[in-house]
């Protein structure tokens, strides 16, 4: 096993009596300081429980959460990870109605590399 702190590419040879073979790959790594934890559905209906969107995001330099309907408009962008979504749509002022929505988090660490999410959440109100 081969033990590494950045993104690399391998190459490896190797060989006997019959010939030489080689073979290249390129690891991708990922921070594992980093912590992200994306719930899956949430209810913005009032009644004070699960009201708010909050991804959890750990020890990240930048981060930047969009959100998309389910025709691919974006419905709610942050690029502050203590600012939710409250279930509105930020660029017309309506609450978004029942649903899915596709999100898109990108995060980069304090290395410098980047992490991304992509998933689906669930709007119930």
């Amino acid at each position: 096993m081969i033990s590494i702190e950045e993104s690399m590419d391998l190459a490896i040879e190797v060989g006997n009596a019959c010939g030489v073979s080689s073979d290249s790959l390129h690891v991708i790594f990922e921070d594992c300081s980093v912590t992200i934890f994306m719930p899956t559905m949430f209810t913005p209906n009032g009644d004070g429980i699960n009201d708010e969107y909050w991804p959890s995001v750990n020890n990240v330099e930048s981060y930047q959460l969009t959100v998309y309907n389910r025709w691919g408009s974006e419905v709610f962008v942050s690029t502050d990870p203590a600012e939710p979504w409250l279930g509105d749509s930020m660029f017309d002022g309506f609450f978004a109605p029942n649903g899915v929505y596709d999100f898109i988090l990108v995060c980069r660490t304090s290395k410098g590399n980047a992490v991304e999410r992509r998933g689906h959440i669930v709007l119930v109100r």
